[in-house]
């Protein structure tokens, strides 16, 4: 008895035990792969593509202001970088982020905002994930 990835539209649908003799009746016509050899082992959710497995990216929740704000001193990035980063934005883009940044009651990961004050701050993603992470945590 092997386990075996179910490939449904290049993700694994489905994680099986099954007797080879018996996968391509179990498997349904859907495409398979033995994954005595794999490590580390897929589960359902990654992707499969050129004979590869890949863990899907990791999700990030949204945060408060409270949470963010609290991450970024923590983190040793005063929240006045970021009032900073939005006043250098032209008009009427810097109000629009002002608005944003001091009223929007929680934000995601994958704010514009978000994610263009980490470019003109020049934070590396690494470093905007784990400051996003520690919000999370607060």
């Amino acid at each position: 008895m092997s386990t075996y990835a179910i490939i449904s539209g290049g993700l694994v649908s489905n994680l099986i035990l099954a007797d080879e003799s018996a996968i391509e009746d179990v498997a349904g016509g859907a495409d398979y792969v033995d994954l005595s050899d794999v490590s580390p082992r897929p589960s359902i959710g990654w992707s499969y593509a050129d004979s590869v497995f890949a863990a899907p990216p990791p999700t990030y929740p949204a945060v408060t202001q409270k949470q963010i704000r609290r991450s970024l001193i923590l983190s040793g990035l005063s929240h006045n970088l970021i009032d900073n980063a939005i006043s250098a934005m032209l008009s009427p883009y810097r109000e629009l982020a002002e608005v944003e940044w001091n009223y929007t009651v929680t934000f995601e990961r994958d704010n514009p905002l978000v994610v263009d004050v980490a470019s003109a701050l020049g934070l590396p993603v690494e470093q905007v994930n784990a400051v996003w992470l520690l919000a999370s945590s607060q």
